[in-house]
C-alpha cells in the first residue's frame, strides 16, 4: 500500500505523459493488491468506527450486524475487497474513457484545420468519379487528396527503410496543421522536394538541403530533396512523410497510382453549411462513403470510446454480480453459524 501511493505521487509529478501513465498503472495496482492484503486488518477498525457512528442508529439490529461483521474479520475483508476492486476498475475506466476522447477531442481541435472530412466507414479509396463530383459541389475553397504510398527510402548514407509516405495536394497543410523544426511544410510541395519526420531525421542523420532517394512501388525510382522536417509530437500523421501529388505522379505510371484513402475539404468564408449539404448531395451516389464536420467527427470518436467502454463494462457487471454473490453469501453464513445463538437471544428477548 506504502508502495502504492508512493507511486501515485511519483505519477502526479512527473512532467511527461508516458511515465506519468505508468507511474500511475503502476500505483493503482499496488495500492489495490496493498487495501487486498491488508482488508482483513483493516476490517475489525473500520466495522467498529461504523459501529459507533451509523450503526448504533439502528439500535439492537445494528449491535448484531457489528458482531455478525467482527465474527470473521478476514471473510469481511475478502467480500469487501471484492466489491472494492470492481467498483476500482469501473471508476478506473471511466476516467480513461473521458480521458482519451478529451484528448482526441483535443488534438483534433489543435491540428486539424479542414472543415470536412470524407471517407469510407470500410477503408475503401475514394474512387476518381466520387472525386471528381465532390470537386464541382459549390461552396468549396478547396479538396485535398490524401494518397498512402507504398516506397522505400534511402538517406545519404546508403541505409534503406521502409517509409511511411503521404502523397497530398498543397492545400494539405491548411488541413492539416503540422509543426517543423527545419524549413516550412509549403516548399516539401514544390517540384522535386519532399519533408520527413523529427525522429527520421535523428535516426539518419537527415537535414534539410538532403537529398533522398524514394523507390515507388509500381514505380520510378525519384531523387527527392528535403525541403522540411515535420515534428512528430502529435498523433495525427506522425512521423509521416509528405509529397506532392503532383510529384508522385511524375514517377508512378496513371494506371498504378493509388486511390485517396480519403479527402479533406475546406469552405469558402461564410459557406461553411452550404458546402456540407453540396457535399452530401453529391455523395448520393456513393453510399459507401460518408462526409463528417468537425463536429460529426468529435461524435464518432466518442461512439468508437463508449462502444469499448460498453464491452469493458458489461464484463465489469459480471464480475461485480460475482462479488454480489459473495455478500449474499457471507450474510447467508453469518445467519447459519449463529443459528443457535440467535435463537436463544430472540428466546430470552
Amino acid at each position: 500500500t506504502a508502495a502504492g501511493a508512493a507511486a501515485l505521487v511519483a505519477a502526479a509529478r512527473a512532467e511527461e505523459a508516458g511515465p506519468g501513465s505508468l507511474w500511475l498503472g503502476l500505483g493503482v495496482v499496488l495500492t489495490l493488491l496493498g487495501f487486498v492484503v491488508v482488508g482483513p486488518l483493516l476490517a475489525g477498525g473500520v466495522v467498529r468506527a461504523l459501529g459507533a457512528v451509523v450503526l448504533r442508529i439502528f439500535g439492537p439490529v445494528g449491535r448484531l450486524a457489528e458482531r455478525n461483521a467482527l465474527r470473521n474479520p478476514r471473510r469481511t475483508g475478502a467480500t469487501a475487497a471484492a466489491l472494492m476492486i470492481g467498483l476500482a476498475l469501473v471508476a478506473a475506466l471511466s476516467v480513461v474513457g473521458s480521458s482519451m476522447v478529451a484528448s482526441a477531442t483535443d488534438e483534433l481541435d489543435r491540428s486539424v484545420g479542414a472543415d470536412f472530412i470524407v471517407q469510407s466507414g470500410t477503408g475503401q479509396p475514394i474512387v476518381p468519379q466520387a472525386l471528381a463530383a465532390l470537386e464541382k459541389a459549390p461552396g468549396l475553397d478547396h479538396v485535398s487528396e490524401y494518397k498512402w504510398v507504398d516506397a522505400t527510402v534511402t538517406d545519404p548514407r546508403g541505409r534503406t527503410t521502409t517509409a511511411d509516405l503521404a502523397a497530398t495536394d498543397p492545400s494539405y497543410v491548411r488541413d492539416l496543421r503540422r509543426e517543423t523544426t527545419a524549413g516550412t511544410l509549403t516548399d516539401a510541395y514544390r517540384k522535386g522536394a519532399m519533408s520527413v519526420g523529427s525522429d527520421y531525421a535523428t535516426e539518419h542523420g537527415v537535414k534539410v538541403g538532403d537529398v533522398l532517394t524514394l523507390a515507388f512501388k509500381g514505380g520510378e525510382k525519384a531523387k527527392l530533396k528535403v525541403a522540411a522536417i515535420t515534428a512528430d509530437t502529435g498523433q495525427v500523421d506522425k512521423g509521416v512523410m509528405y509529397v506532392d501529388v503532383a510529384t508522385l505522379a511524375e514517377y508512378v505510371p496513371a494506371d498504378r497510382m493509388p486511390q485517396s484513402l480519403l479527402l479533406l475539404a475546406g469552405a469558402k468564408d461564410g459557406q461553411e453549411d452550404a458546402a456540407y449539404q453540396a457535399l452530401k448531395d453529391a455523395l448520393v451516389p456513393y453510399p459507401q462513403y460518408k462526409v463528417s464536420n468537425q463536429a460529426d467527427y468529435k461524435e464518432q470518436l466518442k461512439d468508437q470510446v463508449g462502444q469499448l467502454l460498453n464491452i469493458v463494462y458489461g464484463l465489469l457487471a459480471l464480475a461485480i454480480v460475482v462479488a454480489i454473490l459473495g455478500v449474499v453469501n457471507t450474510l447467508a453464513l453469518s445467519v447459519v453459524e449463529r443459528t443457535r445463538e440467535i435463537g436463544l437471544m430472540r428466546a430470552i428477548g
